[in-house]
């Protein structure tokens, strides 16, 4: 029998003293756990941990939900999604919506507040503090916790103290409510100490399983806290800082961006060598490239079971309720995929794929149709939850009925990610004016990061006398300025490649993906069709660049994070440092058309989108979920004391 994350922690802690059968430790209860102790034990400690990880479950389907349905690259399933799945696309929700309910997200703050408040880190034991790994873990989740609260809200009550009464919540949800701009620099100061030095680390406890059985790192329970840093200082503008924090986690890991390639047998596309799938099999929660994930459980008895599975794909129940979006479908194939034929040892010419393996092959590898055994035609699944061959029989094309449907885990963070964030950064420094940014930024998109690098930012001009030949002094403008450091020349990175060569082949020597004139110009529309290098009026100019490297960016997102979680954050957050509301509305509005321009096009017809949508989405405030008014108290456990506080009075 496969035990759950929260049985295998029954039995680390069997030997300890504790309250409660296994089967308490299912319920949440976290007055029992922490408000009875003075101090924590070791197994109180463990204890509470789990709780928290137990309540970060109930928020892991939201977060893929409320990034993925109101963005771009997930399209309904004509009459198959349920009321509320619908109300997320189309954004007409209210607060009567289950995934907008922000109490999960107090519920798993609350309990970090709690344990914090009553750990002492001050014990030690054979030399190592007790309890320091476990309050740097729980720092860590309730920083992701309110980042995720502010970027979903808006603004949200900020407090670190746990609430344990009715009166105590309400005066916190009537206190004012803090922007992520806000809200960061309160977070960065909170975890920075945390980072540096060795003793501050996550805990290991052995024997760690998800629902299906499958082994995983207990650190990858927890967010690593130089990659929450980086977002930080990514939302607030700090780019320097941002692109820093995630150079030096892919610096220290040696994270090389290699795995995932998708190639091909010979130029007629017969076979294909799908490693970029292989990425979400159920065995992978715990690979390399996984840095945060969430183990579900297989049965509700157990815990909380993932509802992913059932809204994306076919199961014996019924049809997916989403699927890949159109747009999302035409981005794939406006990608040009170059291969180099091979004759034994010898490269001959490169040739564009065609066919069935045109445009980027990322997508394509999680995005299937399918026939059930009645035969019924299931088109566009987005199976990036169902990729362990349990669920669906791709070398036959056929979806298994009666097959476990459910996600064994959900992966928030993958080590992917930390190379596009850093191109996220490096392009903010770009905007802002630093030299050598955007070159970096398109080097980790199209050759691979393989050399040394040094970005200028803050720039200036100082006066410097110099003295000519003839002995005159003369003032000249000396340029200088603050300067980062990427070295990617090592031995650990030779096998860096471009994060889009991932779906498209060698992109290194694609004249259809580089930063130059003819690139931007067939972008926007500007060029003479049937033309490489004539540019038609008007001119391109520097914003003209900065939109193209932008839009890369967002575009490689899409390709290499799609249905994750990220996509609507990613596009608000990359809006608002730009100034440009249509890189999120032109994109969401348009998601429903298979457009082959970019809605950047200089033709006004030439790109389709749904004007409602966008005349909603124009409007910043609706980027953002309802938050209940300052009567509403989102801790359920505090509505007990209610009463309590009222006899007393």
């Amino acid at each position: 029998m496969k035990k759950s994350i929260i049985y295998t922690l029954c039995i680390l802690l069997s030997s300890s003293v504790f309250f409660g059968s296994c089967e308490d430790m299912l319920d949440y209860d976290q007055n029992r756990v922490i408000t009875n102790f003075d101090k924590l034990t070791a197994a109180d400690s463990v204890y509470s941990v789990l709780g928290i990880l137990k309540a970060v479950q109930g928020v892991a389907d939201r977060q893929m939900l409320l990034g993925e349905m109101r963005a771009d690259l997930i399209a309904l399933n004509p009459g198959k999604a349920v009321l509320d799945i619908q109300e997320l696309s189309e954004f007409t929700y209210g607060l009567d919506n289950k995934y907008i309910d922000p109490s999960d997200y107090y519920k798993i703050i609350n309990n970090c507040n709690l344990f914090l408040e009553r750990v002492d880190t001050s014990i030690y034991r054979n030399n190592r503090s007790l309890f320091l790994p476990e309050m740097v873990a729980v720092k860590s989740v309730r920083a992701w916790t309110y980042l995720q609260l502010a970027i979903n809200y808006g603004a949200v009550p900020y407090y670190t103290k746990p609430i344990l009464t009715h009166s105590q919540a309400t005066e916190v949800m009537r206190q004012p409510r803090l922007t992520i701009e806000e809200i960061a620099p309160l977070l960065i100061e909170d975890i920075e100490p945390l980072v540096g030095d060795p003793k501050f680390t996550t805990p290991y406890w052995d024997g760690i399983k998800d629902g299906r059985g499958t082994a995983i790192d207990t650190k990858k329970l927890f967010p690593p806290i130089r990659l929450l840093l980086g977002e930080l200082n990514l939302w607030t503008k700090n780019y320097d800082k941002a692109a820093q924090y995630y150079y030096d986690m892919i610096y220290d890991a040696g994270y090389v961006d290699k795995n995932g390639a998708i190639s091909f047998k010979d130029k007629d596309g017969k076979s294909i060598t799908n490693t970029y799938s292989d990425i979400f099999e159920v065995s992978a929660a715990n690979n390399a490239t996984s840095l945060f994930v969430v183990a579900m459980e297989s049965t509700t008895s157990k815990g909380i079971v993932s509802e992913l599975g059932s809204i994306f794909t076919p199961t014996d129940n019924g049809t997916h309720q989403v699927i890949a979006s159109p747009a999302a479908l035409s981005l794939r194939e406006r990608q040009v995929n170059l291969l180099r034929e091979q004759s034994g040892s010898k490269y001959n010419n490169y040739y564009n794929v065609g066919g069935m393996f045109a445009g980027d092959l990322r997508l394509s590898s999680v995005t299937t149709s399918l026939i059930d055994e009645s035969n019924n035609q299931h088109n566009n699944i987005i199976s990036k939850y169902t990729l362990d061959n349990v669920h669906f029989d791709i070398t036959n094309n056929r979806v298994i009925a009666n097959a476990a449907a459910y996600p064994a885990y959900i992966r928030l963070y993958r080590s992917e990610l930390l190379y596009m964030r850093l191109a996220e950064a490096l392009v903010g420094m770009a905007r802002d004016g630093a030299e050598g940014a955007a070159e970096l930024a398109m080097a980790i998109l199209k050759d691979g990061a393989v050399k040394k690098y040094t970005v200028l930012y803050n720039i200036r001009y100082e006066e410097k006398e110099e003295e000519t030949a003839t002995g005159e002094i003369v003032i000249k403008q000396v340029k200088t300025g603050d300067k980062l450091e990427f070295n990617f020349s090592e031995a650990k990175f030779k096998d860096n490649k471009g994060i889009h060569a991932r779906g498209t082949g060698d992109s290194k020597n694609n004249k259809y993906y580089a930063f130059s004139d003819t690139c931007i110009a067939r972008y926007v529309g500007a060029l003479v069709d049937g033309e490489d290098k004539q540019i038609i009026s008007p001119e391109l100019n520097q914003q003209d660049s900065l939109n193209f490297i932008t839009d890369l960016v967002v575009d490689e997102l899409a390709l290499e994070f799609a249905f994750e979680g990220y996509r609507f954050t990613d596009l608000v957050r990359i809006a608002k440092a730009a100034g440009d509301k249509d890189i999120l509305a032109k994109r969401v509005a348009g998601r429903n058309y298979s457009n082959k321009a970019t809605y950047r096009d200089k033709n006004p017809n030439a790109y389709e989108y749904d004007h409602r949508l966008y005349s909603i989405l124009s409007d910043e405030r609706n980027w953002y979920l309802p938050l209940p008014d300052s009567n509403y108290v989102p801790l359920t456990e505090v509505e007990e004391n209610k009463n309590n506080e009222s006899n007393e009075e």
